[in-house]
């Protein structure tokens, strides 16, 4: 098997990837050049073989201990493990929805890399400082209810939703990652289908046609039941799993029910305000907008009810 040259494009990608980097640093932009970094190294793992990569890799990894380590080491791991995964999902050809799994996956890697480099070599522990800010919040809190005469039973109340979000933070994680993993591929998506023809673009398929597995209702009921028993001698961190991985679940069916009412609009002719409605509603109140869209997801993967409209 022949050698692959380094070509231009190659130290393209790797000044591309710099140039971001620096604006990160120097910027105030973190929050956008997290889903831009990765693009060059999604790149430059799509068109290149491993070793290739792998010497891109060690350049990009020196470069950020010169440069504002504290800032610039847990940007770039979390662009080499995002963008890795998502370019070797494109090198493979994977189905777009693959490659957005993937992206996520290396998103999640990523993020909790640079929990890592923060808590083992910063020696800053995040979570110390956001249990700070939050006791001085119940305090804050305390202080405001005791102060309109609310019963002491109202703080607990509130004092015990808030511990349950916080055993939701994978969840979150998560969520966070899957939208950076799409906004970074479809990004990518735009780069590669420069000059080239309509039927060789990198394109998401319709929204409408998006489905999961009849499995994920039986995983999700299971989940549920375990729910049940969740604090009744199940260990906390046993509990907190599948309370996450529950929630998940939940989210992912809620998508389901989401792609089933544009799949409704677009079979039956109807006005798209109806997903746009949806979504207004969800964002909105999203407590009432998930539970309804899980609802309609467990329908349409309980009953094939795309398929009944379809005849």
């Amino acid at each position: 098997m022949e050698r692959q040259p380094i070509k231009k494009d190659f130290f393209m990608y790797l000044g591309i990837f710099l140039v971001l980097l620096l604006v990160s640093i120097f910027l105030p932009l973190q929050v956008i050049m997290v889903f831009l970094l990765p693009i060059p190294v999604v790149l430059l793992v799509k068109n290149y073989p491993i070793p290739h990569f792998m010497i891109a890799m060690l350049a990009l990894l020196a470069v950020s201990f010169l440069v504002q380590p504290a800032l610039s080491i847990p940007l770039t791991m979390l662009a080499l493990l995002s963008g890795g995964t998502i370019g070797w999902a494109l090198k493979k050809e994977r189905h777009p929805y693959e490659i957005w799994a993937n992206g996520t996956v290396g998103f999640v890697l990523g993020f909790l890399a640079i929990y890592l480099f923060i808590e083992l070599v910063l020696n800053i522990s995040l979570l110390d400082t956001f249990m700070d800010s939050v006791d001085e919040s119940m305090e804050m809190t305390e202080n405001l209810l005791g102060a309109l005469g609310a019963e002491e039973q109202n703080f607990e109340l509130i004092q015990q939703q808030l511990n349950n979000l916080i055993q939701l933070f994978p969840v979150a994680l998560v969520l966070l990652s899957m939208i950076y993993a799409f906004i970074t591929e479809w990004f990518t998506f735009k780069w590669l289908n420069r000059g080239n023809r309509i039927e060789n673009q990198y394109t998401f398929p319709m929204f409408r046609h998006f489905r999961f597995p009849k499995a994920i209702v039986w995983a999700y009921f299971i989940l549920l039941l375990f729910t049940l028993f969740v604090g009744n001698g199940m260990g906390p961190l046993v509990g907190a799993a599948i309370l996450n991985l529950y929630h998940l679940l939940g989210i992912l069916i809620a998508l389901q029910g989401l792609s089933l009412i544009f799949f409704y609009t677009h079979v039956k002719g109807q006005s798209r305000a109806l997903p746009v409605i949806a979504i207004i509603t969800t964002i909105l109140f999203p407590m009432m907008g998930l539970y309804l869209l899980r609802i309609l997801g467990i329908i349409d993967l309980g009953f094939a009810l795309r398929d009944r409209m379809q005849k």
